[in-house]
């Protein structure tokens, strides 16, 4: 209780576990906070409000948000409805309670008084047991109801699978009514089966109208690939196959061995054939990628850098040396495929060639005019300098015009107004916040950058110039990307953006970037000389 003639400002915290909780909700528990705020003489400041979240678990964003601004020393006291609403497990609500003790935070059940006597210890730790005993014997009981529905084959809840309904009279699963899902799910395994990659499998898709998931929206590469692993369209019904959770939750690629799962054979209808399963399974396992850069025999500079112009990647191609054939490397769009349809007619480009192409141009323009490049690294310093309280302030009220949006709509939602929408909004706002503290962050950088002189340069440029010069692949490809963004492959020409920034001795220069196109018939001249000289 606050003393008499001092306000202490107080938060609330509420939480409920699924949408169907009645007496202990969100507007009962805010009510019964704010009730207990105007009886004792505290100002509640704001309140944090975790949905279909359990108490077992510390992972819940209000939750972790509260302690962190317990810090902050903006409020004196944190109020619960009742102390199952802050944890359900004995450990967590020890280990947040003195967090908030050590923060010099008052913590506050309004429904369960325990008072300060010696007793009062007692109580709480009872209740603390009590309310984890009701959880764990809460799952055990509604586990054991899952399992025998599982041994009976029928819908234990969670998303439906493509392809599948759910008999509303027996809970049994059944061929979805909707054939276009039974047909999505058998191009999707032909397809694979036939070695096609996910954007062959989508555009596919797409031009037959199925590229659909079950609730309507445009199929995803990683949905597709969960697709390909469902050992449930063979026919198979499986369950509790997860392992169990621990101290960290639950990891969704950890499974149990197959003797503790339930698995029945033709316990649900059959969509695509075991044969096809399993070749599907030995694709996949053979496609199966490391990171490309380790796993080339021949020397790569661009890998990662280079990309088509219809935007994705450039990957590289190498073709063995052969009687009458000499070895072939060149970087080709990943949008092409060895099938039959080709989405994209941009050629391939000779690997050799281009890189020596890149490298003569970074030297050229780094390495052999080092005063040029010292005096325009400065004078866009300069530049962004000039513009630098501007940027600032333009972002910042940005970032201001977002908060007053996420507070408008958390201050609805704690009058008890909420739909799906006002949280996607939420969730919109907050990846809108991260990308502005992003463009602030960048432009407080520039304040820390100096201006460097031609010698400081040149010594940095010393150590890499030589591997530069003789076209040193591998240990030029340790640093590229420090000085090469990015280069892009258009029909006709080739455009290379360029990213430069140094440091010397703790001094940073601004970041500069340029971009300089060649032909690719020059690229392509220059391929012809080496053979001929070869």
């Amino acid at each position: 209780m606050a003393k008499k003639g001092v306000v202490k400002r107080a938060v609330g915290y509420a939480r409920v576990s699924t949408d169907m909780q009645n007496e202990s909700s969100i507007d009962a528990q805010i009510y019964g906070i704010k009730e207990y705020c105007e009886k004792h003489g505290y100002c509640l400041v704001n309140t944090y409000i975790d949905f279909g979240i359990s108490g077992t678990t510390d992972q819940r964003p209000q939750f972790q948000q509260m302690i962190e601004d317990s810090k902050k020393g903006i409020f004196e006291a944190v109020m619960v409805h009742k102390g199952d609403r802050f944890a359900r497990s004995r450990n967590l609500s020890s280990t947040y309670k003195e967090i908030l003790a050590k923060n010099k935070i008052e913590f506050i059940s309004v429904t369960e008084c325990f008072g300060n006597e010696p007793e009062s210890v007692l109580l709480e730790g009872l209740t603390e047991a009590m309310a984890e005993y009701y959880s764990r014997n809460l799952a055990r009981e509604v586990r054991k109801g899952l399992l025998q529905k599982a041994r009976d084959c029928l819908y234990t809840g969670g998303n439906l699978p493509l392809g599948y309904d759910v008999d509303p009279d027996t809970q049994k699963f059944i061929l979805a009514k909707n054939e276009d899902e039974i047909k999505t799910v058998q191009l999707i395994f032909q397809m694979k089966k036939e070695n096609y990659g996910y954007a062959e499998i989508i555009r596919a898709l797409e031009a037959k109208g199925l590229n659909k998931s079950k609730k309507g929206n445009t199929l995803s590469k990683s949905a597709i690939n969960w697709m390909l692993h469902n050992e449930r369209y063979t026919g198979v019904y499986i369950y509790d196959r997860l392992s169990a959770k621990g101290a960290n939750g639950r990891n969704g690629h950890l499974f149990k061995p197959e003797e503790d799962m339930i698995r029945v054979e033709g316990g649900i209808p059959q969509i695509i054939e075991k044969d096809t399963f399993e070749a599907v399974q030995k694709i996949m396992a053979t496609n199966k990628k490391t990171n490309g850069r380790f796993r080339l025999k021949h020397p790569v500079l661009l890998t990662g850098l280079i990309e088509c112009e219809c935007g994705y990647s450039f990957v590289s191609c190498y073709r063995k040396e052969r009687p009458g054939h000499k070895a072939y490397s060149s970087y080709h769009c990943g949008y092409k495929s060895s099938h039959k349809d080709h989405h994209c007619s941009n050629k391939g480009i000779e690997q050799t060639s281009l890189d020596d192409a890149v490298l003569d141009l970074l030297y050229k323009y780094l390495y052999d005019d080092v005063e040029t490049i010292t005096n325009e690294l400065n004078t866009h310093r300069k530049v962004m300098m000039s513009n630098l309280d501007s940027d600032l302030q333009t972002v910042k009220k940005q970032i201001t015009a977002n908060e007053i949006k996420v507070k408008n709509i958390v201050d609805a939602i704690a009058q008890g107004i909420s739909n799906a929408a006002m949280f996607d909004r939420i969730k919109e706002l907050e990846e809108e916040r991260e990308r502005l503290e992003e463009k602030l962050s960048e432009a407080s950088r520039v304040e820390e950058t100096v201006e460097l002189t031609t010698n400081e340069v040149q010594s940095i440029l010393n150590k890499s110039q030589e591997w530069v010069r003789t076209k040193n692949i591998p240990e030029v490809r340790r640093f590229i990307d420090k000085y090469v963004h990015k280069v892009v492959v258009f029909k006709e020409t080739v455009e290379v953006t360029f990213n430069v920034a140094f440091s010397f001795c703790g001094k940073k220069s601004a970041p500069y970037h340029f971009t300089k196109v060649m032909g690719r018939e020059e690229i392509k001249d220059r391929y012809y000389q080496v053979r001929q000289v070869v």
